[in-house]
């Protein structure tokens, strides 16, 4: 009897320890460091990933296209999630937004087990329209196109225009017509040029301009010049900059625009 105990004993004992080895050749080692590698007993490797993304710009308009640049490193597969319920799982996407809205983009970047995050918020615009506040005229010609000075006929003495504005749409309607600032007295008499409007009038963003400049007096109007003007259009979305400045080609006439955006 005590020999058959110790035989089964022994046979337990053996066991127990061929289990143990199975088990533990079986089980992957991961222990990672503060580096952020591991190895198994395979002798394979795990490394975090770090997510980093640029985008090509952070304010765009409704419907402009955005690159997104992956800078992840130690990744292997990839999800972005664009804020607007759209995804992708491509290294290097673009994307399209159809509506106005600030979207937090993100960027996860996977290492097997292991992930990592990064963020950015891209601001969508669509506007409708600009308020032109205020518009301050900083330049303007000595005389009219034709030779005559202001006020008078060719060869005469310089006056003072009485200086205002109309803003007509490419159909040659006025939409607006500013006050009348008089007697405005150019450099060339010793003045300074300062005739500043309140206007208050909406410039919508599909539709194209022309501001013209006039001299008013008592017998007759007097053009000055017309500029076709679309800031809306031609360079002033960005960055929605409430002061804009534009000037003839010849550099004669210089105005600034206060502007309130609709970006939304």
């Amino acid at each position: 009897m005590k020999k058959t105990l110790k035989i089964f004993a022994l046979v337990a004992m053996a066991s127990a320890l061929a289990f143990s080895a199975c088990t533990k050749d079986d089980e992957p080692n991961y222990n990672y460091t503060d580096g952020g590698s591991g190895s198994d007993s395979g002798g394979g490797t795990q490394t975090r990933p770090t997510a980093s993304f640029s985008v090509s710009s952070s304010n765009i308009m409704v419907g402009n296209t955005v690159s997104f640049t992956n800078y992840s490193s130690n990744a292997t597969s990839y999800y972005w999630d664009f804020g607007d319920f759209e995804h992708s799982s491509e290294r290097n996407p673009t994307h399209q937004y159809t509506y106005a809205s600030n979207f937090n983009v993100e960027l996860i970047a996977y290492n097997n087990s292991y992930t990592s995050t990064a963020t950015k918020t891209i601001r969508a615009v669509n506007p409708n329209y600009c308020t032109i506040n205020s518009l301050r005229l900083n330049r303007w010609a000595s005389r009219m196109s034709n030779g005559n000075v202001w006020d008078g006929s060719a060869g005469a003495a310089y006056k003072h225009p009485d200086i205002y504005f109309i803003i007509k749409n490419s159909a040659g309607t006025q939409l607006f017509k500013s006050q009348v600032v008089d007697d405005c007295i150019h450099p060339d008499d010793g003045g300074t040029i300062t005739p500043s409007y309140s206007v208050g009038y909406k410039m919508g963003v599909n539709e194209n301009y022309t501001i013209e400049f006039w001299d008013e007096d008592a017998l007759v109007n007097e053009g000055m010049v017309s500029v076709n003007c679309n800031p809306l259009i031609d360079d002033f979305y960005y960055p929605f900059s409430s002061s804009i400045t534009m000037q003839t080609t010849s550099g004669e006439w210089r105005w600034t625009m206060n502007v309130t955006w609709s970006l939304y």
